[in-house]
């Protein structure tokens, strides 16, 4: 398969194709150093509050709020 170049293409673009592809971002992302590693969730529950002032979408708001399996009370 022949690659041509494509001016509008990103710089930062490699172009190869297919498992090649995976294979040379792979590589790349090994050779850079760890980024962050992700902390724990707390313990405490987090809080979010919705502030719906008298809109018709009050109870749509609390059913999937429910469906997401979060506590919510109107």
């Amino acid at each position: 398969m022949v690659e041509t170049t494509d001016a509008s293409a990103p710089a930062d673009r490699i172009r190869t194709s297919g498992d090649s592809e995976v294979a040379t971002y792979l590589e790349i992302a090994e050779a850079r150093e760890p980024g962050q590693v992700l902390t724990p969730a707390p313990n405490a529950p987090e809080t979010v509050v919705v502030l719906d002032y008298g809109s018709q979408f009050s109870m749509l708001i609390t059913r999937r709020i429910r469906e997401a399996s979060v506590y919510s009370e109107l």
